[in-house]
């Protein structure tokens, strides 16, 4: 995932008043490859594995 394009996403849940945090725990090249996004609002965290960010919302009754 380019790390210019973490700029442009917002929380599912929450929708375009909330963007997300990204905290990174692998960039190369500009590109994130591991680490996650957190919503500042509701605290939703959301996975970014092998470059690709997965944004679904968690199931109902799972969160923090």
């Amino acid at each position: 995932m380019n790390v210019t394009l973490t700029d442009h996403l917002v929380c599912p849940r929450c929708g375009p008043p909330f963007g997300l945090v990204l905290l990174a725990r692998d960039v190369r090249d500009r590109r994130v490859y591991e680490g996650e996004f957190g919503c500042p609002n509701c605290r939703d965290r959301f996975p970014v594995e092998g470059g690709f960010g997965d944004l679904r919302p968690p199931p109902r009754g799972v969160g923090p």
